[in-house]
């Protein structure tokens, strides 16, 4: 599957120039962990997380049954999370 996501945004005129970069490179860094998915994780986070398709389109896309398009779902936010956790995008989890 293409990848067809952005890798630029939208900021309002007034926005101040540090905050511009600091968010510019956190998207970025989100950019890269999710190339580094494996392709049957990032293209359902792609299709349903990214683009808003459901479930349902998102078996038709993929040719996959319903549990394993839930399951790789899952697992891509999972991994998504525990990367951006690793480079300090955001707070680890405290047990």
């Amino acid at each position: 599957m293409e990848n067809t996501r952005t890798d630029f945004i939208v900021l309002p005129e007034n926005a101040d120039a540090e905050k511009v970069w600091v968010r510019q490179e956190e998207i970025r860094v989100i950019n890269t962990l999710i190339d580094q998915l494996p392709t049957y994780h990032r293209d359902v986070l792609l299709i349903v997380d990214v683009h808003g398709h459901t479930h349902a389109e998102a078996m038709q896309m993929l040719q996959l049954p319903l549990d394993t398009i839930k399951t790789h779902l899952c697992q891509a936010r999972v991994a998504l999370r525990d990367r951006l956790v690793e480079v300090g995008q955001v707070p680890g989890w405290h047990a």
